[in-house]
């Protein structure tokens, strides 16, 4: 449930992460509009009129610059969209094995169950048929190999109960990472942002 919890914490973060990249640029280009249009005078209004007609060299590179930053913005939300992409595949990776390894636990549990049952019903016979002392020690050795049969599956669960641990912690790790790339690349990002 935690984990749940967590990753859906980490799934709304980068979301908002998303959403914040977003109005940072629409703000950035807002900005760089509205110093533009303050820097105007009416030479200068005289002066667009007249090249209109020619586009001037500083209005060409001042047009690329504007482009060039819009490609690199672009490229970054469409890598930041992709490492999205590959947390939510890590997050559904994470919740298959979560999921299987509570159908272990789940049929763990229905053994335990049985096993218990087996041992109060075998208890009771243990009590009635004491005079029949060779068809009880025949159900008490049938027993054992059920409660050995048992222990193995017990073993056998345990193997894959270690397996999904490891799994699970590598899961985690994962999520970790990519969480500490994704924060790092949104300052590098709000740090490009604001040398601008």
């Amino acid at each position: 449930m935690n984990e749940t919890i967590s990753s859906l914490k980490l799934k709304a973060l980068a979301s908002i992460g998303i959403t914040i990249l977003v109005l940072g640029v629409e703000i950035l280009l807002s900005e760089n509009k509205q110093i533009d249009d303050q820097k105007m005078n009416s030479e200068d209004i005289d002066r667009m009129l007249l090249d209109d007609q020619v586009p001037s060299e500083s209005q060409t590179c001042e047009n690329e610059k504007h482009k060039n930053q819009a490609r690199l913005i672009a490229r970054e939300y469409e890598d930041l969209e992709a490492q999205k992409a590959e947390f939510k595949k890590l997050q559904e990776d994470h919740q298959k094995q979560v999921d299987e390894f509570e159908e272990a636990k789940v049929e763990f549990e229905d053994k335990l169950r049985t096993l218990n049952k087996m041992e109060l019903e075998n208890y009771k016979k243990l009590n009635l048929l004491r005079a029949e002392q060779r068809n009880f020690n025949t159900t008490v050795k049938a027993f054992n190999e059920k409660v050995e049969k048992v222990r193995e599956a017990t073993k056998t669960f345990n193997k894959k109960s270690e397996t999904l641990r490891g799994k699970l912690k590598a899961a985690r790790k994962r999520e970790a990472s990519f969480f500490e790339e994704y924060e790092s690349k949104r300052r590098d990002l709000r740090e490009r942002t604001g040398a601008r």
